[in-house]
């Protein structure tokens, strides 16, 4: 009861400095009840509280920029204490993919617009989570090509979108380092950007590479940061490819040598040319010192 009482004095305080500060009461108590979400997140951790970071994470980071002061601190604690539970990403993958299996099964009540709210919902989160988790699961969606059967006759304002489309939007709009895809995506370079992003995400989950996001110096595999030796063997394993690809090409060249060789009239000569022209000097040079001794005679 008394920690009720603090925490209720407490919003109610923040509201009235708000106030003070020119913010609508509206707003205030919108940022008060973020803040209270953001209390109880950091004492409980459940679906509930999956759901409360995410709104927070949300309705401030669709437009962060411009959010003042207080929002982007609070975008902050929400965003930090949403990654650091596990299954934070995996909780909106599960939603969605439950509402694809129902509208590929015909069940329940408009499958097609559930479907398109829990994409709707799921995505705008998933944009967000710009974790190792995040990245998983946003990955593994680049292989999902399920299709409903209703775009075939759905305008293009009614489509459902396909999940490997919106994996790919969400991937070419995080903040990587390194993109394999930086150019503006549009529906003619959907398909070139999503194979991409798609050989990006095998060599991540392979184990042949790492990634960082921006601002960040941390090297990240799917489960989080990356060890050193990992990090060592796949630097150790990029120089000797280029160690090979550059001993190749001098190999290559070495071959190449003698072709190049050229006769006096500036031709260039084969090998049976050259070999022929070896002779042909020292068949000359036979006959001219056999010239030189009978002289002498």
């Amino acid at each position: 009861m008394r920690i009720a009482i603090q925490t209720t004095w407490l919003i109610a305080s923040l509201i009235f400095v708000e106030q003070i500060r020119g913010q609508s009461p509206e707003r205030s108590a919108w940022l008060a009840e973020r803040r209270e979400m953001i209390v109880r997140a950091r004492a409980v951790s459940d679906e509930q509280t999956i759901l409360d970071l995410s709104r927070i994470v949300r309705g401030i980071g669709s437009d962060l920029p411009n959010a003042s002061e207080e929002a982007k601190r609070l975008y902050k604690e929400a965003f930090d204490l949403l990654k650091g539970i596990p299954g934070h990403a995996e909780y909106y993958r599960d939603k969605i993919l439950s509402a694809q299996e129902r509208l590929q099964r015909h069940e329940g009540e408009s499958p097609a617009s559930q479907y398109l709210e829990e994409q709707m919902y799921g995505f705008q989160t998933l944009a967000h989570l710009h974790s190792p988790e995040g990245v998983r699961v946003i990955g593994e969606m680049l292989s999902n090509n399920w299709e409903s059967p209703g775009n075939k006759t759905a305008g293009p304002a009614e489509r459902i979108p396909v999940l490997s489309e919106q994996a790919t939007g969400i991937l070419t709009k995080f903040p990587i380092k390194d993109k394999p895809f930086t150019d503006r995506l549009t529906m003619k370079t959907l398909g070139e950007a999503r194979e991409a992003w798609r050989l990006w995400y095998e060599q991540i989950k392979s184990g042949n590479r790492t990634f960082r996001f921006e601002g960040d110096t941390t090297e990240y595999d799917l489960d989080g940061p990356a060890s050193k030796v990992k990090v060592q063997h796949i630097e150790r394993d990029r120089k000797r490819d280029a160690e090979r690809t550059t001993g190749t090409r001098k190999s290559h060249d070495l071959h190449e040598l003698p072709k190049k060789a050229t006769s006096s009239s500036g031709g260039v000569l084969s090998r049976p040319g050259i070999v022929a022209a070896l002779v042909a000097s020292g068949l000359l040079l036979i006959a001219a010192l056999g010239i030189y001794m009978k002289k002498r005679r």
